[in-house]
């Protein structure tokens, strides 16, 4: 039996690293901004049409209403009038108006172009969204239509059932930006375990070489003079000290107990079990020592685990009569 105090440390530290840098990937490609002219110029742009409703295209801007029509959200974000090139016809190009969603930021930088926008357009690169998307602005439809209305612009090239939203491709970037935050954490998370693994570990092996200093060098000494041996399940026990190499060293000291039982956890997955878990939990009131309840897993085999156990309680109730065993106080074991 070889000293090792990293058990369990690397896999979890390496897998929280791999989680950070998922992250770090989501990050960056969510903070990177489609070139909306590249895309246009490469194919990436739909016709408002339900084949397209909720995909992301480019759209090539050639005027813009000064104002806003439709104020959403107490002026979190607006609707402007944008008028659009339908095609690269340059001999008879054909022209849309539709409606875009965006911030009053984005619009700005649109509107301070306005006056050349005819003979140099800009491009934006948004989400196409119909009446009934679940994502749309309520009543879209009937909002616009009296728009188009009011403004004598209700004709064949004014849509008033599709809309164009920046805003819903910005909380797509925002929905990304919380699932690196949320790998981030996790991986923070996986790496602190890690630490406070080897900490734990190391902690049993000073622990055993502070009661036994003969094992310090030779822990071979464990399990060849041990009490009690089950190398199926990694229950030991050495001299007064209870100890396991299932998930890295683990030890306690039986003279400190007051009860020591069996328990187990059972994981179901739609009614079926798909793991047990196996743990065998000391009860103490020495305060100086550990916590009133330590628990540490050991290896369960499956049904037949708490038959296996009863040699180590009858080995336990023999050395330590001091020590119950057993969960309730009328069951000896």
């Amino acid at each position: 039996m070889t000293e090792n105090r990293n058990h369990g440390f690397n896999i979890r530290f390496y897998f929280g690293i791999i989680l950070i840098i998922a992250a770090c990937v989501v990050a960056f490609l969510n903070f990177q901004k489609p070139d909306a002219k590249k895309q246009y110029e490469e194919g990436a742009r739909l016709q408002f049409t339900s084949s397209a409703d909720g995909k992301e295209t480019a759209l090539k801007v050639t005027d813009i209403s000064t104002n806003p029509v439709i104020v959403l959200d107490g002026g979190k974000s607006y609707v402007y009038l944008v008028e659009f090139q339908k095609d690269d016809n340059p001999a008879n190009p054909k022209y849309g108006i539709v409606g875009v969603e965006m911030t009053k930021e984005e619009a700005d930088k649109l509107i301070a172009k306005a006056d050349s926008l005819n003979d140099n357009p800009e491009y934006i690169y948004g989400t196409i969204l119909s009446d009934t998307n679940k994502s749309a602005i309520r009543e879209y439809s009937d909002k616009i239509t009296k728009v188009f209305k009011d403004n004598n612009l209700l004709s064949a090239e004014a849509e008033t059932y599709y809309y164009f939203s920046l805003t819903e491709n910005s909380s797509a970037k925002k929905g990304g930006l919380m699932v690196a935050a949320g790998l981030t954490l996790a991986g923070l998370v996986f790496i602190g375990l890690a630490f406070w693994k080897r900490k734990k570990v190391g902690a049993a092996y000073d622990e055993i070489y502070a009661a036994y200093p003969e094992l310090r060098g030779n822990l071979d000494l464990l399990k060849t003079n041990a009490t009690y041996v089950d190398d199926e399940m990694f229950v030991y026990i050495y001299k007064n000290h209870f100890f396991t190499t299932w998930s890295g060293l683990e030890v306690y000291d039986i003279t400190k107990a007051n009860r020591v039982y069996h328990y187990q956890v059972t994981h179901k997955k739609y009614g079926v079990t798909t793991n047990i878990d196996s743990f065998l939990i000391f009860l103490s009131d020495d305060k100086s020592y550990r916590g009133k309840k330590t628990k540490i897993a050991i290896h369960n085999i499956g049904e037949e685990t708490d038959n296996f156990l009863q040699p180590f309680f009858h080995t336990v109730a023999e050395e330590f009569p001091n020590v119950a065993v057993g969960y309730e106080n009328n069951r000896p074991f």
